[in-house]
């Protein structure tokens, strides 16, 4: 019996790695105030590696992260007391602004950007509002069929901002999904 009950536990051991990428599952829980420096680490190494043809610079710095923790909150994803990944969440009454998934470039592939987007879309809808917001650059087409994949839908354009030097000419696409 002894056997068949140390087959069973090594089984749930090995389907827990698979699914969870190792014995320590990935934490999505909101970011610290004292965090921010990583914050800004995880966001540039993953816009460094994904925008660098279309602009020359970091996208975030110390201070613009201060600026959106004071008036929203990111979701941090954890492996092993590390974040590998965040995303910037804001709540707008009924809507939610969401943007800024990054996923540390190590780690992309992985199903993290989607757990965090399933964990992010779980709050804004437990705090009541009925869509989330995003926008992508036009020039971003994994972005964008990321977000597709996931339901949300094209609403609109903006233009970039002028004062950004980029590589190639690009505008926003803004996307909404609405959340049951």
């Amino acid at each position: 019996m002894d056997n068949v009950a140390s087959i069973l536990t090594q089984e749930r051991t090995n389907h827990s790695e698979r699914v969870t990428g190792g014995p320590n599952p990935l934490q999505v829980r909101l970011a610290l105030a004292n965090e921010a420096g990583r914050l800004v680490e995880v966001i540039n190494a993953a816009f460094r590696k994904a925008e660098s043809y279309i602009i020359d610079r970091n996208r975030v710095d110390l201070e613009f992260v201060g600026s959106l923790l004071a008036k929203g909150k990111f979701l941090v994803a954890e492996e092993e007391g590390t974040i590998v990944g965040c995303v910037y969440l804001e709540l707008r009454g009924d809507r939610a602004y969401l943007g800024l998934l990054s996923v540390d470039p190590e780690r992309q592939k992985a199903g993290i950007g989607s757990k965090i987007m399933r964990e992010a879309e779980q709050r804004c809808a437990t705090s009541g509002c009925r869509f989330v917001d995003l926008r992508v650059i036009d020039l971003r087409r994994d972005n964008h069929a990321f977000y597709k994949r996931r339901g949300y839908v094209e609403t609109g354009t903006e233009p970039f901002p002028s004062d950004l030097q980029t590589k190639l000419p690009c505008h926003f696409i803004d996307m909404s999904k609405p959340l049951r």
